[in-house]
C-alpha cells in the first residue's frame, strides 16, 4: 500500500476542521424579584445564584482517502486497522472511520412529494455515495480541442451508470451551470449537446503566438528593405509588446478561473460526502506548490492568498479535482513560443531568461495538473481517450475511506501541518 501524504491548516483556513461545543450545564439565569414577592420568594432567590458552566470542545480533522492498486483500480474492503495517521511524523489515534463503496442502484430513488408551494433543499442522493461534477473549460481551451472534448463528454454522459449523480458546468468568461445534479443520462446529454465551441477572448495559443512572431519578423524585414536599412531594435520592441499582451491574458484567465472554482465549490457544498470534479481543460493558468503556494514564474502577480482561499473552499466542500488535459498527448514540453523566443534571444539578446523560463513552465501542463490533483486528493489524466479517463476518475472517486482524528498536539497557530 502506498504512503499517503496530505496537509491541513489550523482554524484560520477552515481546512476541514470542525468544532463541537458541548455544554454540560445550562447557562445561569439572573432573576430579579419584585418587592411585593420578596418575602415569599427569598428561598428561590438564594437558589438562583450563579451556576458554574462547563464547556468542552474538540477539533476533528476529516481526511478522504482513495486507495488504488498497481493498475489504478480502487481497493475495497479495508478496515480501520489498515490505516495509520501521522501528523508531522507523530501517530494520531483514529476517532472515526467510514468506508464508502459505490454500487449501481437497482431502483430509482423515491422522490420527495411535498404539498403545493412547499420546497426542500434535501438532496436526492444515494446512500454512502459520492457525486460528480463535470466542468468543461472553454476559457483556457483552444476551440479545436473543445469540439473533441465535447464529443467525448457526451459519450460519457450517454453511458452513465444508473444511480450516479452528475452536474454539468461550463467555464467561459463566466461560470454557468448547464444541469444540476441528476442521474438522468438523457437530461445531462441534452444539456451537453447545447454547449457550443467558442473562441476564448483571453487565450493565445502557441501556434497563434508563433504566427504573430513570424508576422512581426516579415513586416520588420519588409520595412527595412523599403527604408534601405534594418532597425535592430524594432523587432524586439514589437515582440516585447506581444509578450505583454499574452501576460495580461494569462493574468485575466488566472483570476477568472480562480473565481469560478471558488463559486463552484460554494454551489455544491450542500451535498454531503465527496465530490469528484472532472476538469476538462486545455490549460491550467495557475500552479500550486507545497501548501498551496503559487509558482512566481508562472504569472506576473502572486496569487497566494486567492489560491489558499480557493483551496480551502474545495477542501471544506470535500471536492477532489481530477484535471484532464483535453489536448491529448503532447509531443514536447516546450512550447513553440518558448522556442521562438530562444532563437530571437540568441539573435537580438532582448528576451530575458526569466521570460523563457516563464513560457516553458507555463506549458508544463503535466506538472500543473499533478499539483492540483495532489493538493486536493484527485488524480491527473493525460491521454486521447477522454471518455475512458472520466470513467476511471468516477470509479476511483466513488470508492474511498473517510478517517477522522483529533490532533494530540493542541497547537492552533494557523500554520500548515503534514498528514
Amino acid at each position: 500500500m502506498s504512503k499517503i501524504s496530505s496537509s491541513w491548516r489550523t482554524p484560520s483556513s477552515c481546512f476541514l476542521l470542525f468544532a463541537l461545543l458541548l455544554s454540560l450545564t445550562p447557562c445561569s439565569l439572573s432573576q430579579t424579584l419584585s418587592t411585593g414577592a420578596a418575602s415569599s420568594g427569598s428561598s428561590e432567590g438564594e437558589a438562583a445564584e450563579t451556576t458554574p458552566t462547563f464547556h468542552a470542545s474538540t477539533r476533528l480533522v476529516l481526511v478522504d482517502v482513495v486507495v488504488t492498486d498497481k493498475s489504478g483500480k480502487p481497493v475495497r474492503g479495508l478496515t480501520e486497522k489498515d490505516f495509520t495517521i501521522l501528523q508531522d511524523g507523530k501517530p494520531q489515534p483514529i476517532s472515526a472511520f467510514e468506508a464508502h463503496v459505490w454500487r449501481p442502484l437497482s431502483a430509482k430513488l423515491e422522490k420527495i412529494n411535498l404539498p403545493p408551494d412547499q420546497y426542500t433543499n434535501f438532496t436526492e442522493q444515494g446512500p454512502n455515495s459520492a457525486v460528480n461534477v463535470v466542468l468543461l473549460d472553454v476559457l483556457n481551451t483552444p476551440q479545436q480541442d473543445q469540439q473533441y472534448a465535447r464529443k467525448q463528454m457526451i459519450q460519457f454522459l450517454r453511458e452513465l451508470p444508473p444511480g450516479q449523480k452528475v452536474a454539468l458546468f461550463v467555464l467561459g468568461t463566466k461560470l454557468r451551470m448547464m444541469q444540476g445534479f441528476s442521474g438522468s443520462s438523457d437530461r445531462l446529454t441534452q444539456a451537453a449537446e447545447s454547449i457550443l465551441s467558442n473562441t476564448s477572448p483571453v487565450l493565445t495559443t502557441n501556434s497563434q503566438y508563433q504566427d504573430a512572431v513570424s508576422d512581426i519578423a516579415f513586416l520588420v524585414d519588409a520595412a527595412a528593405s523599403a527604408q534601405g536599412g534594418p532597425d535592430s531594435s524594432l523587432k524586439a520592441r514589437l515582440i516585447s509588446a506581444l509578450d505583454a499582451q499574452v501576460t495580461f491574458q494569462n493574468d485575466v484567465r488566472s483570476r477568472k478561473t480562480l473565481d469560478a472554482i471558488a463559486a463552484l465549490a460554494g454551489a455544491v457544498s450542500g451535498y454531503s460526502g465527496r465530490k469528484n470534479l472532472f476538469w476538462l481543460s486545455g490549460g491550467f493558468p495557475f500552479r500550486l506548490g507545497p501548501d498551496f503556494s503559487n509558482d512566481p514564474l508562472l504569472v506576473p502577480d502572486n496569487y497566494g492568498g486567492a489560491i489558499r482561499e480557493t483551496a480551502a473552499l474545495l477542501l471544506a466542500a470535500q471536492i477532489a479535482v481530477y484535471p484532464i488535459d483535453v489536448r491529448g498527448v503532447q509531443t514536447t514540453n516546450v512550447s513553440a513560443s518558448a522556442s521562438t523566443q530562444m532563437e530571437l534571444s540568441s539573435a537580438t539578446d532582448q528576451v530575458s531568461l526569466a521570460q523563457k523560463m516563464r513560457y516553458n513552465d507555463y506549458t508544463d501542463t503535466k506538472g500543473t495538473m499533478d499539483d492540483i490533483a495532489r493538493e486536493t486528493g484527485g488524480q491527473a489524466f493525460i491521454g486521447n481517450d477522454i471518455k475512458n479517463m472520466m470513467e476511471r476518475a468516477m470509479e476511483q472517486g466513488s470508492t474511498y475511506y473517510t478517517i477522522a482524528f483529533s490532533p494530540i498536539v493542541k497547537k492552533w497557530d494557523g500554520e500548515y501541518h503534514k498528514i
